[in-house]
Parts: C-alpha cells; sequence; structure tokens
C-alpha cells in the first residue's frame, strides 16, 4: 500500500508542473521521497561532487559525474532521455546545475535531492 501511494504522490508530483509529462523537468524532493523513489527501483542515481568527496561516502549504488562535466561529454550511462534521474551534491547547489544542464540536454525526469547529502537520512556507502 506504501508502494502504491508513493508512486502515487511522484506521479502527481511530477506531473503538476508541465503540461506535458514527456516534457523535460526538474523535481526537488526531500531525503525521504529520494530513499522511497530509490527503492521504487529503477533510478539512476547520480552524485555530482568531486572524486575526493564521493570516497568520503555516497548514496549506495551512486554514480560519480561533477557537475562541471555534465553536458560537456556523453558519458554511457547517460544514453536513455527518459530514465528516471536523481541528482545529488553536499548541499544542493551543485546538483541543481547539473539538474539544469540535464534537463537542457532533454532528460525527462529529474530529480535533485533537497539539501543534499546534508540532508540524507540514510545509509552511506564509503570507498575504501
Amino acid at each position: 500500500m506504501k508502494k502504491i501511494v508513493l508512486v502515487l504522490l511522484l506521479f502527481f508530483v511530477a506531473c503538476s508542473n508541465s503540461e506535458d509529462a514527456r516534457e523535460p523537468h526538474i523535481t526537488t524532493i526531500s531525503s525521504l521521497q529520494a530513499q522511497e523513489l530509490i527503492a521504487l527501483g529503477d533510478v539512476l542515481i547520480l552524485d555530482v561532487r568531486t572524486a575526493a568527496e564521493f570516497a568520503e561516502g555516497h548514496i549506495y549504488s551512486a554514480i560519480l559525474l561533477p557537475y562541471d562535466v555534465v553536458g560537456t561529454y556523453s558519458p554511457e550511462i547517460l544514453t536513455d532521455k527518459t530514465q528516471t534521474i536523481l541528482v545529488y551534491c553536499r548541499a544542493g547547489r551543485r546538483s541543481l546545475i547539473a539538474a539544469e544542464k540535464l534537463q537542457e540536454l532533454g532528460f525527462a525526469v529529474i530529480y535533485n535531492l533537497d539539501g543534499g547529502l546534508n540532508s540524507w537520512c540514510g545509509p552511506l556507502e564509503m570507498l575504501r
């Protein structure tokens, strides 16, 4: 039941700001909403911080793609423009920049973690 409510909530949030649901848009979500989105699966999680910050701890299964390189080249992970993408950084400024670049590139479903890792209340994975 909880998953159904979340799916409906995410659907209405994603569609409420756009006349066409396929039109690229950015939705800012809380840490709890991000954890629920991740639990549903099939989301590409992009950590747009530096490699050093990433090594100190990141959301499990996140892929490092520093914000300043988003849009400068096309990595293999960014081939499906319909893929749901969750973007985060430390506090939210860099992830919003990256999300805007992804939007300009035509990616359709982009979520930005409000407050970045500073607001994250879930577990972190660390590189050893």
